[in-house]
């Protein structure tokens, strides 16, 4: 094992570069837009009741399933290393400010869901994200040749 103060260039380990320093930002972003950008396209926001059919639209079980997984995925994709804990920040920044933004502004329609049930599916979101930055680090890995055997 190399140490950073031993590093020279002729081992081939020194600090890590621009692009290593900036995985986790770039990940984290990469995911919010991923997650802003397929929630405007599903256009079904989660904290709104709409009836008992709410629960059993299949556009709304998309939103609170498949993009925040696909979120996770990328964000644990680019992020590397410990990406699933770092997949769930997009999902949290960006649901967060949806539903600030929808209680907010009252809607004559529709009715938004209280705080309980807001941080329930917040809860459901996160831990979708969190597998599907797992998924994501090890697709990362099984890229890079590694063996990612549990």
């Amino acid at each position: 094992m190399t140490r950073i103060e031993d590093a020279t260039p002729e081992s081939g380990a020194g600090p890590p570069g621009f692009l290593a320093r900036m995985a986790v930002p770039l990940g984290v972003l990469a995911g919010c837009a991923v997650f802003f950008v397929l929630a405007r396209i599903v256009a079904t926001p989660v904290e709104v009741w709409n009836g008992a059919n709410t629960f059993t639209e299949p556009r709304w079980l998309i939103m609170v399933a498949v993009v925040p997984a696909v979120a996770g995925l990328v964000t644990g994709f680019i992020c590397g290393p410990l990406g699933k804990w770092y997949a769930m920040v997009p999902v949290g920044v960006v649901h967060t400010a949806d539903y600030y933004v929808l209680a907010s502004t009252p809607h004559p329609d529709a009715h938004v869901l209280g705080a309980g049930l807001f941080v329930f599916f917040m809860i459901v979101m996160v831990e979708l994200a969190l597998m599907g930055g797992w998924a994501g680090e090890i697709l990362r890995s099984r890229l890079l040749g590694k063996d990612v055997r549990a």
